[in-house]
């Protein structure tokens, strides 16, 4: 019986073990609330609009705003697709004092019902276009706006409207979903200096107005508060008697005849609640163009007249670019054929 008793209270105390790792080893993982992730993608130069996508993990928040600030490595490679929009900014106001039919006081209002009259004002911006059709906050407003200018990084706010339903239309929990679509474009030109042909990008986190998610309700998310002790030393420049009249603010470390001490309060963000995925954009090599297959003959005319109209074995292009475009066409049967018959160049980029 002693036994007995022995062996079940080990065997408790092993499954309490294993439950105590489990809900640990869950804890850790769920300890990230928030997974921001930016895709890796490839293009040649030239290439403009390609998507960029940016994907979002929230296991139980609900997300009715944020910022977050996109810089990349290499700008003399690539940029993100700038465009000039025109912005139409609607306001709502109340009257408070009316003289007859015009209104001599008024206060701005949030919605369209509480409103005498709207104002609206258009301006021209120049915006790093987006998209966020099909994805999580599409029922949000946003907006992409280079803080450069130059298009080389791209600073992206989103808010749910006002006036809308604010939780049913916020991001509620969802894993691994589409936040919303970047377009990028490629330098028509390698830079003097080409380097790595990769460009990183990068997630700035370590300032918070740049970086901020917000919930329904207004609060910040993923942030705590930080007491920082800052500590400021004067020498005074002027005394009479043991009275100074002027004091000046000099670093530390010096000899202070007067310190002042204060204490800032502010947000951090909180990096174990965010996992920040950066992504990259590889350029690809230029396409090898031209015919380089040797020396063209009458069988190499049939199988290009084949492939061309009879649906015969397909051919490569270093087997039927003739006048090297990197296209298969009827320009290269007529260069062909020009070589062949006409006294025209070699086929190839080496004409």
């Amino acid at each position: 019986m002693s036994f007995l008793n022995r062996f079940n209270r080990s065997f408790f105390s092993i499954i309490i073990f294993i439950l105590f790792i489990s809900l640990v080893s869950v804890s850790q993982t769920n300890s990230q609330n928030i997974t921001l992730s930016i895709d890796s993608v490839s293009g040649q130069l030239g290439e403009k609009l390609i998507p960029l996508d940016i994907n979002i993990t929230n296991v139980s928040d609900t997300i009715a705003g944020f910022t977050f600030w996109i810089q990349m490595s290499r700008p003399d490679l690539l940029t993100f697709h700038q465009d000039t929009v025109t912005i139409f900014d609607t306001t709502f106001w109340s009257c408070n004092q009316w003289s007859g039919l015009d209104c001599i006081d008024s206060t701005q209002v949030f919605t369209l019902s509480q409103a005498d009259f709207i104002h609206v004002n258009s301006y021209l911006d120049t915006l790093v276009i987006n998209s966020n059709s099909g994805s999580v906050s599409e029922n949000m407003d946003t907006y992409s706006r280079s803080l450069s200018g130059l298009g080389t990084d791209t600073k992206i706010t989103g808010l749910v409207p006002f006036t809308f339903d604010i939780v049913g239309h916020s991001i509620l929990p969802t894993s691994d979903t589409l936040l919303f679509k970047l377009y990028l474009d490629v330098v028509d030109t390698l830079p003097l200096f080409p380097g790595d042909s990769t460009v990183d990008f990068y997630l700035i986190s370590d300032l918070i107005d740049n970086f901020n998610f917000s919930d329904h309700l207004g609060n910040t998310i993923g942030t705590y508060s930080e007491m920082i002790i800052d500590t400021s030393c004067f020498t005074c420049t002027q005394w009479i008697g043991e009275e100074c009249l002027n004091f000046m603010q000099i670093p530390l470390p010096n000899e202070c005849d007067s310190i002042a001490v204060d204490t800032i309060i502010h947000q951090v963000l909180d990096t174990s609640y965010f996992q920040l995925n950066n992504g990259y954009f590889k350029l690809l090599p230029e396409p090898t163009c031209g015919y380089t297959a040797g020396t063209f003959d009458i069988s190499n005319l049939v199988s290009l007249v084949d492939f061309m109209f009879a649906s015969g074995p397909e051919l490569s292009i270093e087997e039927a670019d003739c006048n090297c475009d990197c296209l298969i066409d009827v320009a290269d049967l007529v260069c062909f054929v020009d070589y062949m018959f006409g006294g025209g160049a070699d086929p190839g980029c080496g004409k």
